[in-house]
């Protein structure tokens, strides 16, 4: 997208949710106090629209006159078709590079697919100041659409370090206070036979659709190319000896053998977001002809003992719980 307009106005076009307005407008006041040489001005997306006005045009006009597009990723559970919809208008993905789109995102998390291409910063304090000494130093390295120099060369770092500070304690606020469900998703193909609790090495499926990287945070553990196994996950929350590991082996059981139980009740709790969740068995899947099996093997009155599953699923459920440390 060439860059439109002759004036001294570095404009960043701010991409949200409706529930991370409060981070958007924190956002938007942090970054125009780093204004310098050139004057710093964010727009809102969804919020700097005054009344009656013909939304659809304004919004394009926005985007075709920003030189940046800021999304915040807050949470990977929620419909981010909409910002996704802004940033393409914004970058239209025919070009190969474009590195005036920056995506904000929880450090527990990663970029949506659509943008791992282009610039992602976690939001923590030390990474976020360095994106932002960049936008103010080297302003063309991060927005090749701006043609003139540095917004704020000669910024001080403790400027730089305060409009971090407030844009991660915003961005903190915003992200905790929603309590999604996750799902981990286990193979257990390879498993030999069962016992009396859900296989330790289970293998962990990762990838959409499965146990995505936000769910591995609340583990303590981050995806990437080791494989991980069931045991992994217990040991990232000292998980191999708690209650709610003990109630979801007997919910485990009690499923296998088709009869009624009790849900868990024992919370577990992640240290790394600082709140509790509480599992729940959600399905177990196991070959047609083993299901065969079992029934034949009920109608003569016998016990079936083939045992080897294909997959278990298993949400975690977010409980209300105190604000993340800062």
């Amino acid at each position: 997208m060439e860059w439109i307009g002759d004036d001294d106005t570095f404009r960043i076009f701010i991409s949200h949710k409706h529930e991370d307005h409060g981070v958007a407008r924190a956002l938007k006041d942090a970054l125009g106090s780093l204004s310098g040489e050139y004057a710093i001005e964010a727009f809102v997306s969804g919020s700097d629209i005054p009344a009656g006005a013909d939304w659809n045009s304004l919004l394009r006009a926005e985007l075709g006159r920003s030189h940046m597009l800021i999304l915040l990723f807050t949470n990977p559970s929620r419909n981010w078709d909409w910002c996704l919809y802004e940033a393409g208008l914004f970058t239209r993905f025919d070009r190969e590079q474009a590195r005036a789109v920056v995506c904000l995102y929880d450090p527990g998390s990663s970029p949506p697919s659509p943008l791992k291409g282009l610039q992602g910063v976690p939001v923590r304090e030390r990474k976020i100041e360095t994106f932002l000494a960049r936008l103010c130093k080297t302003t063309w390295e991060v927005a090749d659409d701006w043609k003139r120099g540095p917004l704020n060369a000669g910024i001080e770092p403790k400027a730089i370090a305060s409009a971090a500070q407030t844009i991660c304690d915003s961005f903190q606020h915003g992200t905790y206070a929603y309590h999604p469900c996750h799902r981990v998703v286990l193979d257990l193909t390879a498993v030999g036979k069962i016992g009396d609790r859900i296989p330790e090495e289970a293998h962990v499926v990762e990838g959409p659709g499965a146990t995505s990287a936000f769910t591995l945070s609340i583990f303590g553990v981050a995806e990437g190319a080791r494989e991980r196994t069931w045991g992994d996950l217990l040991e990232g929350v000292e998980g191999r000896e708690a209650d709610w590991r003990r109630q979801l082996d007997e919910v485990f059981c009690a499923a296998l053998r088709e009869e009624l139980f009790e849900p868990v009740t024992a919370p577990l709790r992640s240290w790394q977001q600082n709140r509790d969740y509480r599992p729940i068995l959600y399905r177990i899947e196991r070959a047609r002809e083993q299901v065969d099996e079992a029934k034949a093997a009920d109608e003569v009155g016998e016990k079936d003992e083939s045992g080897q599953l294909l997959e278990v699923v298993i949400v975690f459920e977010g409980s209300v719980g105190p604000e993340k440390e800062r």
